[in-house]
C-alpha cells in the first residue's frame, strides 16, 4: 500500500480572493495591485446570467461514436427532421436550465433557423426565464432586422429598463466602419431607447494573452493600446462584452490571473472613465473546451475548477450580464446542460451561484437523497502513465448540511486490493470548496485499471462510496480522450442488483459473451455496455433490436466523401434475406425502404452516413451488398466482409466501408422499466479493451459496474519511456507487453483500402479518406479521422487520394503519385506523451523536390514531420510549448533504390537512421503539441508552413510501415 504522497490545492470561491485584492499581475517595472476601482452596481440590480445555446444538438439526436459524451437526458422519442432541436426538446432544456436558476438562454439569432427559439419559448411559457439575442459578424442587415423585430415582439426577451441588450460573438472580425451604418440605422428605425448593443472582441487580447503564456511582461503600452480600441468601440456601442473566457496556460489550465487581472481589469478601468460610466459590462465563464477527437483538448475542465474560477473572477467584477458558452455545444464538450459524464455537477454548481445572486436560501435539487453529502468527485476517465492522476472532491453548499465533512480517498484494483490512499481531509459544508488529490500515475504503472473509493463522515458515521463510480483507466502510452468524469454522490442510482460477467472469453474471431442483470429502485432510461467508453450494446424495451438478437449478424455500411458529392441511389442485399434497421439513424433517418432496397438521397460529404442491416447468423454464402449510387457503384461479397471483419474501398475520394458490426446503431427508446437481464456478443476493439456496464435512470441517476478486461496480461514486460508531469522529465517504466502498441501495418491488397495491425482496431489506418469508418471513433464534421480538415490542407487539383496496390513477387506494395495520395492514420498511432520509433521502407522516384513522408497533423500540429528535401532526410518536432525544432539530418536519400528509414524520439531528443547509418541526437524536449491524426504520403496544398516546413507529396513506393511506442527499436 502506497503512503499518502500528494494532497494539493484546496480552493475556495475566488470572488473572496478578488474582493480582498490578494492577486496581482506584475508587468514591466510597475504592477497593477489593489483593486481600487469603483464598485460597479449592475444596471438591473444584480448580474443576470445566460447560457448560450447552439440549439442544434437536440435531446433526440444520435450521439454514438462521434462524441466523447452525450446529453444525460437524451431521448430518441424527441427526434425530429429539423437541423435544430424540436420544440419539445427545447421545452425540456428550459425546465433543466430553470432548475439551475439561470436567467435564460442567449443565442445567435441570425444563424439558420434560430429564430424558432422565440416561438419555442412561447410554447414552453416559462416563468422568469428570458432570451438574450446575440449578433454575429456580417454586413447583411436583413437577418439582424428579423432577429431584432422578433426580440421586440417577444415578451420573453430580456430587458434592462425596457431596453433589449444584444451581445455579440467575435464582432471585431468585421471592422468598426462596417458596423457603424448598421447600428446607426437600427437606432434610427427602432428608436434610440430600444436596444443596448454590446460587442465582443477578439483582436485586442491575442497578443497580450500570448505574452502572458510566455511569461513576458505586459507593458503599460500594451494596456493603453487595448484601451484605445475599446474606447473607439464604446463611442458607438452601449457597452462591452467578453465571450472568450477560455484563455489557458501552456498546461491547458484556465488562466484565472490573466482573465481577472488583465482582461477584466482593463474593461473596468475603461468603464470607470467618466465618458463611459453609463456603459454596460458583459462577461463570461466556461466549463472547459475539448474538441472531442479533433485535437484532444485545448482547455481542461480541471475537475470543476475552470467553471468555478471563471465564475468567481467574473462575478467579482459585478457585470451587468454574463453569457456562459455553451448550453448544448456537443462537439467541443463545453455543454453546461447535464451530460452523461458530467452528471448534474454543473447544475449543482450554477444553482449555488444563482441562488446566492438571488439572495435566496440555498436549497438542494429536487429528489436529492440527503443521506449522502452534496459532494462531487471528478477525475479524468483515461490518463497516460506519467500524467498526474488528479481527483477532485468538491463540496457544493445547498443548505442540507452544517458543520464539517471529513473524507478520505482510496484507489483499489478491480479485485479489491488497495494500492493508494490519502489522509483524511476536511471540507466545510457551507463553502463551495474542493480538495484535489494528486498522484503521479507512474507510481501506479502496474495497474491498467483502478477504482476510486471515497470514505465520508458527516455526522451519521462513516459512509463508503465504492460501487457505481466510473473506473480510472491508466493507458501505458497513448490517449486522446481528455474527458473528465464528474460524479455527484447524490447521482448514484439505487441498485438492488447489478451484475456484469464475461461468461465466454474472446473466441478466434475476438467475440466474447457478456451476461448482465440490473434491478433498480426507479425506472431506467438506458442500460448499456461500453468498450473503452464507447457504447457497443444497448438494451431495448422488448429486447428485439437487430443488435440484441442472437440469431442475426449485424452489418454496417459507412459512406463518406472527401469532397461534397450527390448521393442518389440504392443499397440492396441480394442472395439473402436482409432485415434493414428502421428507421436508420440520422442523417439517413429519412432513407425509405422500398422493394427490399434502401433509397438514399442528398449530399455525401465529410459527415458520416451509416446504414445498418442484419442477416441470419453464420456464413452469408453468395449474398452481396449491391451499391448503386450516383457517386459509386459496387457489389461486395458479404462472406468476404464476414471473413475479414471489415472491408473498405476508395472511389476517387468517396469511401465505402462495410463491417460485420458489433457496435450499437442508435439509442433505443427509454426502457421505462426497473429491471433488465440479457446476454450480449461483444467484439473488443483493442487487446487492452476495458468493458463495463452503465445504467441511467429516468431521473438522471447513474450506476457503473466494475470493469472487465477480456484479454489477460501476457506476463511479459517491456520498457517504455513516458513524460512525467510531476518530474517534468521522462521516466522509464516496465509494463505488460499487451499495453505497448507495436503497430506493424499489414500490406495486403485483399484488404483494399484498409491498413490493419494486431495493435487493435482503434489504431487501424486507411488509404485516403477518413479513419473513423474503420475505428468507429470520431468523424464529426471532417475535423476528426483525417489529417486534412475539410480538404483545406489538401491540394485542390488532386483527385485520387488512395495509393494503389502493386504486386512485386510475393508481396504487395503501395504506389504514391506525388499529387495527393496518402495513408490516413488515427489519433493515438503517434503517441503524444510517450516515446516512439517510426520505421518505413521507401523507393522514391525522385528526391530533390520537397516531399513530406510522414506527418502528425490535424486541425493543429501534433508533433513530428518527416520529409525529403534536397536529397536528404529532414525532421521537425513541435512540443507542447510550441517549441519548433527543424533538423537537416544530413542523411542522403537516393532515388530508385529501396531504403529503410527510421526515426525515434525519446522525449528528449530525435535520432534518425537510413539503412543503418545513424544521425543525431538533436535535442527537443517534452510531449507533442496536440493529439491529432497522422498521414504518410504528403501534406498541404503547397508552400511553406511554420510547423511543417516546405510542403509536398511523395512520389514513389512504400513496402512497410511500423510505429512502436518505444524508443530505438531499430530492427
Amino acid at each position: 500500500m502506497t503512503s499518502f504522497l500528494h494532497s494539493l490545492r484546496i480552493t475556495y470561491p475566488r470572488s473572496l480572493i478578488a474582493c480582498l485584492s490578494l492577486c496581482a499581475l506584475l508587468y514591466m517595472s510597475g504592477c497593477r495591485t489593489a483593486d481600487d476601482l469603483p464598485l460597479r452596481q449592475p444596471a438591473a440590480g444584480r448580474t443576470h446570467i445566460f447560457a448560450r445555446g447552439q440549439m442544434k444538438y437536440g435531446l433526440g439526436d444520435e450521439y454514438l461514436r462521434r462524441w466523447t459524451d452525450r446529453p444525460l437526458f437524451q431521448d430518441t422519442a424527441l427526434r425530429n427532421d429539423s437541423p435544430l432541436t424540436s420544440s419539445a426538446s427545447f421545452s425540456r432544456m428550459i425546465d433543466i436550465a430553470r432548475g439551475y436558476r439561470l436567467d435564460g438562454f442567449a443565442f445567435l439569432g441570425e444563424t439558420t433557423g434560430r429564430l424558432a427559439v422565440f416561438p419555442f419559448t412561447a410554447d414552453a411559457a416559462p416563468d422568469d426565464f428570458y432570451l438574450l439575442p446575440e449578433f454575429v459578424a456580417g454586413e447583411k442587415a436583413e437577418p439582424k432586422r428579423q432577429m431584432l423585430e422578433a426580440a421586440i415582439a417577444s415578451p420573453y426577451t430580456f430587458r434592462i429598463d425596457e431596453r433589449i441588450p444584444i451581445t455579440g460573438y467575435n464582432l471585431d472580425t468585421m471592422p468598426l466602419d462596417k458596423w457603424r451604418p448598421l447600428i446607426e440605422a437600427f437606432r434610427r428605425d427602432y428608436g434610440q431607447e430600444t436596444f443596448l448593443f454590446l460587442p465582443d472582441f477578439v483582436r485586442p487580447w491575442g497578443a497580450m494573452r500570448q505574452k502572458h503564456q510566455n511569461d513576458e511582461p505586459i507593458t503599460d503600452a500594451d494596456i493603453e493600446a487595448t484601451k484605445s480600441i475599446l474606447r473607439e468601440w464604446l463611442d458607438l456601442f452601449d457597452g462591452l462584452h467578453f465571450a472568450g473566457a477560455s484563455g489557458c496556460k501552456r498546461d491547458h489550465r484556465f488562466d484565472e490571473d490573466y482573465y481577472r487581472d488583465v482582461v477584466i481589469r482593463t474593461y473596468r478601468e475603461v468603464l470607470a472613465e467618466p465618458a463611459y460610466a453609463v456603459k454596460l459590462l458583459s462577461l463570461s465563464a466556461t466549463i472547459g473546451h475539448e474538441n472531442c477527437t479533433r485535437i484532444g483538448y485545448s482547455l481542461s475542465h480541471d475537475g470543476t475548477k475552470t467553471l468555478r474560477h471563471g465564475m468567481d473572477a467574473a462575478l467579482a467584477a459585478r457585470p451587468d450580464i454574463m453569457v456562459l458558452p455553451e448550453w448544448d455545444e456537443q462537439n467541443e464538450n463545453t455543454s453546461l446542460r447535464p451530460t452523461v459524464y458530467n452528471g448534474t455537477s454543473t447544475g449543482r454548481i450554477l444553482r449555488y451561484y444563482m441562488q446566492t445572486l438571488h439572495n435566496e436560501p440555498l436549497s438542494p435539487l429536487t429528489g436529492d437523497d440527503f443521506g449522502s453529502p452534496n459532494l462531487v468527485i471528478s477525475y479524468r476517465k483515461i490518463v497516460v502513465l506519467g500524467e498526474p492522476l488528479e481527483i477532485e472532491v468538491l463540496n457544493v453548499p445547498d443548505g442540507s448540511r452544517k458543520g464539517s465533512i471529513q473524507a478520505r480517498l482510496e484507489l483499489r484494483t478491480p479485485t479489491g486490493d488497495s494500492v493508494w490512499q490519502s489522509e483524511s481531509f476536511t471540507l466545510k459544508a457551507d463553502r463551495l470548496a474542493d480538495r484535489t488529490l494528486i498522484v503521479p500515475s507512474e507510481e501506479l504503472a502496474d495497474h491498467p485499471v483502478l477504482l476510486p473509493v471515497l470514505h465520508v463522515s458527516g455526522g451519521n458515521g462513516w459512509q463508503t462510496f465504492r460501487d457505481g463510480l466510473h473506473h480510472l483507466q491508466l493507458r501505458a502510452t497513448w490517449n486522446w480522450d481528455y474527458k473528465w468524469v464528474k460524479h455527484p454522490l447524490r447521482d448514484l442510482a439505487p441498485m438492488r442488483t447489478f451484475s456484469f460477467t464475461m461468461v465466454q472469453p474472446p473466441d478466434a474471431n475476438g467475440i466474447c459473451t457478456i451476461q448482465a442483470e440490473v434491478d433498480c429502485g426507479e425506472p431506467l432510461m438506458s442500460v448499456e455496455i461500453l468498450d473503452d467508453d464507447a457504447v457497443v450494446h444497448a438494451v431495448s424495451a422488448d429486447g428485439q433490436s437487430l443488435r440484441e438478437r442472437h440469431d442475426l449478424d449485424l452489418y454496417a455500411v459507412h459512406l463518406r466523401s472527401f469532397h461534397r458529392k450527390q448521393m442518389l441511389g440504392t443499397l440492396r442485399v441480394t442472395g439473402a434475406d436482409a432485415q434493414w434497421q428502421e428507421p436508420q439513424p440520422p442523417p439517413l433517418a429519412k432513407a425509405p425502404l422500398r422493394d427490399g432496397a434502401l433509397h438514399l438521397a442528398g449530399n455525401l460529404d465529410w459527415y458520416p452516413r451509416t446504414a445498418w442491416f442484419a442477416l441470419p447468423i453464420g456464413d452469408p454464402g453468395t449474398a452481396t451488398l449491391d451499391v448503386d449510387l450516383k457517386v459509386l457503384k459496387a457489389s461486395i461479397p458479404l462472406a468476404e466482409v464476414r471473413r475479414l471483419g471489415i472491408w473498405s474501398q476508395n472511389y476517387q475520394g468517396a469511401t465505402l466501408t462495410v463491417s460485420h458490426a458489433f457496435q450499437q446503431p442508435d439509442h433505443p427508446l427509454h426502457l421505462g422499466k426497473t429491471s433488465a437481464s440479457f446476454t450480449a456478443r461483444i467484439q473488443p476493439a483493442m487487446p487492452t479493451s476495458v468493458l463495463h456496464l452503465r445504467a441511467i435512470t429516468a431521473s438522471g441517476r447513474q450506476y457503473q459496474s466494475a470493469p472487465i478486461m477480456p484479454y489477460a496480461a501476457t506476463g511479459e514486460t517491456l520498457p517504455i519511456r513516458v513524460w512525467s508531469g510531476t518530474a517534468k522529465a521522462p521516466v522509464d517504466l516496465d509494463v505488460d507487453a499487451i499495453r505497448v502498441p507495436a503497430i506493424d501495418y499489414r500490406f495486403d491488397a485483399d484488404r483494399q483500402a484498409l491498413m490493419v495491425s494486431n495493435a487493435g482496431r482503434l489504431l487501424f489506418g486507411h488509404l485516403g479518406g477518413f479513419t473513423d469508418p474503420v475505428t468507429w471513433r470520431g468523424g464529426n464534421g471532417g475535423r476528426d479521422g483525417s489529417a486534412f480538415v475539410r480538404y483545406t490542407t489538401y491540394p485542390a487539383d488532386a483527385t485520387e487520394m488512395a495509393p494503389t496496390w502493386r504486386r512485386d513477387g510475393d508481396r504487395d506494395l503501395l504506389e504514391f503519385d506525388g499529387k495527393g495520395t496518402y495513408i490516413n492514420m488515427p489519433q493515438g498511432v503517434l503517441p503524444r506523451q510517450s516515446s516512439f520509433t517510426l520505421t518505413f521502407e521507401i523507393l522514391p522516384a525522385e528526391v530533390s523536390a520537397p516531399q513530406i513522408l510522414f506527418i502528425n497533423y490535424g486541425s493543429y500540429i501534433g508533433s513530428i514531420t518527416v520529409r525529403l528535401m534536397d536529397g536528404r532526410l529532414h525532421l521537425g518536432y513541435v512540443n507542447d510549448k510550441l517549441d519548433n525544432v527543424q533538423v537537416d539530418t544530413g542523411l542522403e536519400i537516393v532515388p530508385g533504390r529501396w531504403q529503410r528509414i527510421a526515426v525515434s524520439y525519446d522525449l528528449e531528443a530525435l535520432q534518425a537512421r537510413v539503412d543503418g547509418q545513424s544521425a543525431g541526437p538533436w535535442p527537443c524536449r517534452g510531449p507533442g503539441a496536440y493529439d491529432v491524426p497522422s498521414a504518410f504520403g504528403g501534406f498541404g496544398p503547397g508552400g511553406d508552413d511554420t510547423f511543417t516546413g516546405p510542403q509536398g507529396w511523395f512520389k514513389g513506393t512504400l513496402r512497410s510501415l511500423r510505429i512502436v511506442h518505444r524508443p530505438y527499436i531499430w530492427e
